[in-house]
């Protein structure tokens, strides 16, 4: 959304006798430099801020799943590592994290230097929103403005200072849903090609990127002024544009013998169908995503959480960020709706309405099928808030202009303003410094789980989301039991063996209940028939209601019921160590009379 006096491909700024007062011409160079020292400050500021909270897994362990892989990349890159999900991320992180070993920097903690790398991408999207807000509000206090709301909101602040995996191409969808923005008002072929190119680097970090935009990119280029044959022609050279990337890797694994011509064909069709989580319980609509999706969407406002149900929104403080968000949200819109409806007839106004509100509406309806509050589904749903937050601030900053005509009265009214639109920043901030120093925590806790239960005699019982799950697994390796791999306790190793109840309705989704709960049984029956002790996870002494809340975005209720009935019916749970960060582990034994 920009008036209609806005060229982006240089941020230029319209003559000055069309410029509201108070404005002054910015050349592209200076606002160049502007928007890089903008991405350096809050690249410094979110990294000190990370630094500071001593806890790069807040609502997820995900990056410490990935810093393995990552990890094996180092120590040996091939092509057989391809991961189609994320092409890019696992060999460009691996040669990230080798760079800052070599400085010295977190040496051997794969983990931390992944979140240090998203600090960094955190101030590139940061300096991207204040070019794209300077070339469309010609003033540099709104786009620096609109810059901090925008780091500062949710989702943002919090994946800036976590090593989640979606960062950096969450990034590169942003600048290339803003270069949209700008450009398919009235795109060049030229504009559309670097877009193509961009957005097509953005998938291949994370292959989920791709559906949410992808529409609406194809539906701007429809709506732009010309003839009807560059209406269909633009979205085809988008397409083209977008595959170049893809291509390029195909080429690179022929040029690098590592496959002829008949390997590196599907190689560049799969990079395009990675089909992460379809087909897996991980998919599916229910009713309660729906309810999940307005809780993310708050959430990524105020909050940032990764609300694990909808239980959530009846608990403080979860049920006032709720709200505060939901407020928010409804205040950007009215304000974004209200500035499209009076440029509607703008081309460039038409094109932002069709790219930003396209991939809000395309990337909900995806969302809803997989993890509608996941907060890596759904940052990139949201960068419509970009403009929202532009207007929000530029109306701080100038509504008391109206007000007095006194200039210094003016700029004291609009430090209240100013304050009051920095809420949800000072409120993230405070909720995120809840969880500092948990990393130390975390990592002192596995330590003494793991000097209680012998990890050579012992299978661990999880119910799928434990953090413990994924520390043990980074400090000791180890597998997933399968019971036809799994030896007997007095041939096993010292790693990490355990077992869930969410991987087996996970990965056959058309399983039935009892199929489900079967599963589980004979992973604890083969255990135990093999000299292990199992030792299960707090999460088998919660409530019913608290255990299926909890399994929530996965599956059906009646799955998990099913399971926890079963091992209600055939064990009995005898507590046997009870940490103060971890909670009440439990030995699971056989009951005489099941």
């Amino acid at each position: 959304m920009m008036p209609p006096d806005y060229i982006a491909a240089g941020v230029q700024i319209a003559p000055p006798a069309s410029r509201p007062a108070g404005t002054a011409a910015v050349s592209a160079r200076a606002a160049g430099w502007e928007a890089a020292g903008v991405a350096l400050l809050a690249a410094s500021l979110v990294i000190g801020f990370q630094l500071y909270l001593q806890n790069v897994h807040i609502v997820t362990t995900n990056g410490l799943w990935k810093s393995i892989d990552v990890r094996r990349w180092i120590a040996d890159p091939s092509w057989k590592r391809l991961d189609f999900a994320n092409i890019l991320y696992f060999p460009v992180q691996a040669m990230s994290c080798s760079l800052l070993e070599r400085l010295g920097i977190f040496p051997g903690q794969i983990w931390r230097q992944l979140a240090l790398m998203n600090g960094l991408f955190g101030g590139i999207g940061a300096g991207a929103v204040y070019l794209f807000t300077l070339g469309w509000m010609r003033s540099r206090a709104v786009a620096l403005l609109t810059a901090v709301l925008y780091v500062g909101s949710g989702f943002y602040l919090l994946l800036s200072v976590i090593n989640e995996d979606i960062m950096p191409g969450a990034v590169l969808i942003l600048i290339a849903s803003l270069l949209a923005c700008a450009w398919f008002g009235r795109p060049t072929y030229r504009q559309i090609a670097i877009v193509g190119v961009v957005f097509g680097i953005a998938w291949l970090w994370e292959w989920r990127l791709l559906f949410p935009s992808l529409p609406a990119m194809g539906l701007a280029l429809l709506l732009a002024r010309g003839r009807w044959v560059d209406r269909l022609l633009r979205p085809s050279w988008f397409l083209a544009a977008m595959a170049i990337p893809p291509f390029a890797i195909a080429v690179l694994f022929r040029l690098m013998r590592a496959g002829g011509i008949k390997a590196a064909v599907p190689l560049f069709v799969h990079m395009f169908w990675a089909g992460k989580g379809v087909g897996t319980g991980w998919g599916g609509f229910t009713t309660t995503k729906v309810a999940l999706a307005w809780g993310g969407i708050a959430e990524s406002v105020t909050g940032a959480q990764n609300i694990g149900s909808w239980g959530a929104w009846r608990v403080a403080p979860t049920a006032r960020e709720f709200q505060a968000g939901t407020l928010i949200l409804l205040l950007l819109a009215a304000l974004a709706i209200t500035y499209a409806w009076r440029h509607r007839r703008d081309s460039r106004v038409i094109a932002a309405v069709a790219v930003l509100g396209g991939t809000l509406l395309a990337g909900t309806v995806f969302n809803l099928y997989s993890q509608p509050q996941d907060p890596q589904m759904v940052i990139n749903v949201m960068i419509w808030t970009v403009a929202g937050w532009a207007l929000l601030a530029r109306a701080a900053l100038r509504i008391p202009q109206h007000w007095v005509r006194n200039p210094v009265a003016a700029a004291l009214l609009s430090v209240p303003l100013v304050l009051a639109s920095l809420w949800p920043l000072g409120y993230n901030l405070h909720a995120l410094a809840k969880y500092r120093g948990l990393d130390p925590v975390f990592e002192s806790a596995v330590r003494r789980l793991d000097h209680r239960f012998d990890p050579v005699r012992t299978v661990f019982l999880y119910q799928g989301f434990e953090g413990a799950i994924t520390w043990q697994y980074v400090m000791l390796g180890g597998e997933y039991v399968e019971v036809a791999t799994l030896p007997p306790a007095d041939a096993a190793g010292g790693d990490l063996k355990y077992m869930d109840v969410t991987s087996p309705a996970i990965q056959n989704p058309h399983w039935t209940p009892q199929q489900v709960a079967a599963s589980v049984q004979a992973r604890i029956d083969a255990a135990l028939q093999r000299g292990y002790q199992v030792a299960a996870s707090p999460s088998f002494r919660v409530s019913t209601r608290e255990w299926l809340d909890g399994l929530a975005t996965v599956s059906n209720p009646a799955v998990f019921l099913a399971v926890r009935n079963m091992i209600e019916q055939r064990y009995q749970l005898t507590p046997a160590f009870n940490d103060p960060t971890l909670g009440e582990y439990s030995i699971l034994t056989r009951r005489d009379n099941p």
